[in-house]
């Protein structure tokens, strides 16, 4: 098998503290710790000259190891007795060293519940499959959907079976709660029901009977117009909350009309100016929709109100008539006579006064023509008795003649030859013009000259009187300045006493929660040297127990050379054995030879032949001998290699046996040393979490001290 990167994970150990580091990658066995050559491949050897920590490398990465599933170290309350709060005056520093486990705990829990909560507003959950898929690595696995989604699924169903059950009062309180709004313009359907019912029965959100009435009459329309009724897709009127035919209702921007609710909307929009112009949910309706969708008639009226509404208010002419009262629009109006006609009753109108007409009259409540008037009279300008123009005479007789060709007498403005005037009258009445000009200049000059001395000892009066006044302020300002100056002295001092009580409660806190810290460090660094102990004394006891496995392969090397030398011994014996059965048996056929070579010297003596036949004789026996050997060696041979047999299987089954054991203990001590690993872990991961959750509550409560302190400087300040 390919050999994978992992990343390493080590665990040193010193005198002082436990320490988790993760190492870079290297080529290493995919299942984790495995003996190789030594049995020591799960921590480095500790030379004690050199006062090495301890350390212990992983292979298998041990940072997701859920800490809160292992008990905390009982090291992590040692040492507590003597941290406590009445040292200090702060009861609530008793309760740091032993809430922090918990609170710990419950931080840690509440940031799985906000990452959970997170991946389930971002991840989809897909259809669950037949199978669940796992991935290759044996701490990640992707299975179906969650539970969550099919209860989701469930209440939804249950809700809208409720919904379902209950339509009529739903239906009912909407209908009672939909209002005329200013950003939307439609009138609700239980206010327009009371405002212009005809029916004697009153009506509460819909009728039992509605539905059924509107589905008869749309049967009717679609009967006569040869449509399917099933096939018409049906709206809801958003202001009579009816169902209507799709196609016959009036579809805005943001909701959908039927033609009488949107024609109504159309007529409020048009009688209250502060509705104007025609709104849903305060989006504007587009004029061309709103005659498309009105009657001739109405939308008539309506182009004439969009006219009149592109008009400001001040400055519209309405008919004066009461039974009219109409907008008169600007082609109806005639500037020069200062005459608007009504296009309805033909009712003139004065378009400075917003009254009657005047006909051949200046309208009195002009401004400018009042001014006019008297700037004649002072200039003694005459006015025309045909065209009411102003003239002016310079020189020549009383006789006028004006633009209009009308002529007339300029001393009593009758028409001419119908008076009795003469130049002398004329004369006259220039001298006394121009003795009321010279006198009205005259008074014009004393007027200014008395208005300058009016002004001059107004002048005087009020310089004295600001002098007087300046003199008094100027004094009343000495006295407060003098008055501001001692409260200012006494509210520096004040503040002054106040800032240096400030001062000192505060650098008290601080002082008080340095020594805090400090012996909070010294706690936490006595844990710390606690837990490393006991590390220290359980990483040698399995360093001892690993050191078993020594002794076990010695004892397999010792029952291995023992089973060797049986059979070197007992092999030896049984080749002796049958060596001195060999030579007994050759030592015994020498004799019988020689024996029976006697006998046959004894019985061939003298006979003929008689060398030969012994000859023979003897190697027959001979041959019978040999074979009878061959036959012995066979045997040892065939024995020799049965026993040899025996040996080889009781070597293969010691074997197996060995091997077994060492399996057996090599995967106990991985198992213990990786339970020991990840207690470290875990360990270290809850003094990390505790120690950075006391720091934090003790932090929050040195905030809490100093907002007390400049609560009370406040209260302090403010009495």
């Amino acid at each position: 098998m390919e050999n994978v990167p992992m990343p390493n994970l080590q665990i040193v150990i010193n005198k002082v503290q436990v320490g988790v580091r993760e190492l870079s990658a290297s080529n290493g066995n995919p299942d984790g710790i495995l003996y190789r050559a030594e049995p020591r491949d799960f921590y480095d050897v500790l030379y004690s000259k050199l006062n090495e920590p301890l350390t212990f490398t992983s292979n298998t990465l041990m940072n997701d190891i859920n800490w809160q599933e292992f008990s905390p170290p009982a090291e992590i309350l040692s040492g507590v007795e003597g941290f406590n709060g009445s040292k200090w005056s702060i009861p609530q520093l008793s309760t740091i060293i032993t809430r922090s486990i918990d609170e710990a705990a419950s931080r840690k829990k509440l940031g799985f519940l906000e990452a959970a909560s997170q991946s389930n507003k971002t991840t989809s959950i897909s259809t669950p499959s037949k199978n669940s898929q796992v991935s290759s690595s044996s701490n990640i696995t992707v299975a179906g959907p969650s539970r969550p989604k099919l209860e989701t699924i469930t209440r939804d169903k249950d809700i809208s079976s409720i919904e379902e059950q209950q339509p009529s009062r739903v239906n009912s309180e909407l209908s009672k709660e939909t209002n005329t709004t200013s950003d939307s313009g439609y009138i609700s359907a239980a206010e327009r029901y009371h405002s212009e019912s005809s029916s004697s029965l009153p009506r509460q959100g819909y009728s039992k009977l509605a539905p059924l009435a509107r589905f008869i009459k749309m049967l009717k329309k679609r009967k006569h117009k040869g449509k399917s009724v099933v096939a018409e897709p049906v709206g809801e009127c958003v202001s009579c909350l009816d169902d209507f035919a799709f196609g016959d209702m009036v579809h805005v921007q943001c909701h959908d009309y039927c033609k009488d609710c949107f024609e109504r909307l159309v007529i409020t929009a048009m009688e209250t100016e502060s509705l104007w112009p025609v709104k849903c949910c305060l989006n504007d309706i587009p004029h061309k929709a709103i005659v498309k969708n009105i009657k001739p008639n109405l939308a008539r009226e309506f182009q004439l109100k969009v006219c009149e509404r592109k008009i400001s208010a001040g400055d519209r002419i309405y008919c004066i008539k009461p039974k009219c009262e109409r907008w008169i629009p600007n082609n109806w109006i005639d500037k020069g006579r200062k005459c608007a006609s009504c296009p309805s009753c033909d009712t003139k109108v004065c378009i400075t006064c917003r009254g009657s007409w005047h006909a051949n009259m200046e309208c009195p409540h002009d401004k400018d023509f009042q001014a006019t008037v008297s700037l004649a009279d002072e200039r003694g300008w005459k006015q025309c008795y045909h065209c009411r123009i102003f003239i002016e005479l310079n020189k020549g007789c009383r006789h006028m003649k004006c633009h209009c060709q009308a002529e007339w007498c300029y001393v009593c403005s009758a028409k001419w030859k119908t008076c009795g005037c003469t130049e002398f009258e004329l004369d006259r009445l220039v001298l006394s013009l121009q003795l009321r000009q010279e006198v009205a200049a005259l008074e014009k000059q004393l007027q200014e000259i008395t208005t300058r001395q009016e002004d001059e000892r107004i002048r005087k009066v009020a310089e004295e009187e600001r002098i007087a006044i300046q003199m008094v302020e100027d004094f009343e300002r000495r006295e407060a300045e003098e008055l501001g100056r001692e409260a200012e002295r006494d509210f520096q001092l004040e503040e002054a006493i106040r800032c240096r009580r400030e001062d000192k409660r505060v650098t008290e806190i601080a002082s008080n929660f340095i020594k805090i810290r400090e012996e909070l460090n010294v706690l936490h660094h006595s844990q710390k040297s606690r837990l490393a102990t006991r590390s220290q004394e359980e990483f040698q006891m399995l360093q001892e127990q690993e050191n078993g496995f020594y002794k076990l392969q010695k004892r397999h090397l010792s029952q291995y050379d023992h089973l060797e030398r049986e059979y070197r011994t007992e092999y030896s014996n049984q080749e002796r054995q049958f060596r001195n059965e060999y030579d007994q048996l050759r030592e015994e056929g020498i004799r019988v030879v020689k024996k029976n070579t006697e006998k046959l010297e004894v019985i061939w003596k003298d006979k003929p032949d008689a060398a030969y036949n012994i000859r023979v004789a003897k190697s027959s026996y001979q041959k019978k001998c040999i074979a009878a050997f061959r036959s012995r060696e066979f045997d040892r041979d065939i024995a020799l290699q049965e026993f040899t047999k025996n040996f080889e299987s009781k070597r293969l089954s010691l074997g197996r046996y060995q091997g077994l054991e060492d399996a057996e203990f090599k995967q106990r001590m991985r198992d213990e040393w990786r339970e020991w690993a990840r207690n470290k872990v875990a360990e270290v991961r809850w003094f990390d979490a505790v120690i950075a959750e006391r720091e934090y509550m003790l932090q929050t409560l040195e905030n809490e001290q100093y907002t007390m302190a400049t609560a009370e400087s406040e209260i302090g300040r403010a009495l």
